[in-house]
């Protein structure tokens, strides 16, 4: 394994403080979890397994990306509702059954 120089540390840092999302970088990722915590206990979430809970905390927190970008450019607000742990197929089977 090559070591990272620090310049290459601080570049998603950098970034995500560009766009003002700076509660999105996380060196300890406390905050991120916390708010997947405080998700699933307001819609009641719980999965099968922890691979499941992995792959619905990834979507969540792409949604929570999406929603706080639109809301500082768009003209009206997104929040988060109990589909921003689901995405397409999935939340079309789930919303059919």
């Amino acid at each position: 394994m090559l070591p990272q120089s620090s310049k290459a540390n601080t570049l998603p840092k950098q970034f995500f403080r560009m766009l003002n999302l700076d509660f999105f970088y996380r060196e300890e990722n406390t905050d991120a979890h916390d708010e997947w915590e405080s998700y699933k206990k307001k819609f009641g979430k719980s999965y099968a397994d922890e691979e499941d809970e992995r792959l619905h905390m990834e979507i969540f927190h792409e949604s929570l990306r999406k929603i706080v970008t639109h809301n500082k450019l768009g003209t009206f607000k997104l929040a988060l509702n109990h589909f921003s742990d689901v995405v397409g197929l999935r939340l079309y089977r789930d919303l059919n059954r």
